[in-house]
């Protein structure tokens, strides 16, 4: 399967992505493949450490589907949803006189 078959959302979605996501997606795809796990959304969503991916999973403010895989530690979650998450979050801090990036 090459990574354009990739791009299609392996449960069937039919909204596109935006350019944004496909960047992020593209990434994710080649770096981590379909699944990504634990170790590596605590460095992806920008949490200091596993505990505090832990804590904000269990206080429900991670926005992600996230799934256990059977007979393995922590979660997982798919890298198409990663993607489309990291590409709403704004780029930058709006300041007083800047508009959120989207």
């Amino acid at each position: 399967m090459n990574l354009d078959e990739h791009l299609q959302h392996p449960l069937g979605r039919d909204e596109a992505l935006t350019p944004r996501a496909e960047r992020f997606a593209k990434h994710l795809l080649e770096k981590y493949g379909p699944v990504v796990y634990r170790d590596d959304l605590v460095k992806l969503l920008g949490f200091a450490n596993q505990a505090a991916f832990d804590r904000a999973c269990q206080r429900g403010h991670v926005k992600l589907l996230l799934m256990k895989p059977p007979n393995r530690r922590g979660v997982c979650a798919d890298a198409w949803e990663v993607a489309r998450h990291l590409a709403e979050i704004p780029r930058e801090l709006p300041g007083p006189e800047r508009e959120v990036d989207r």
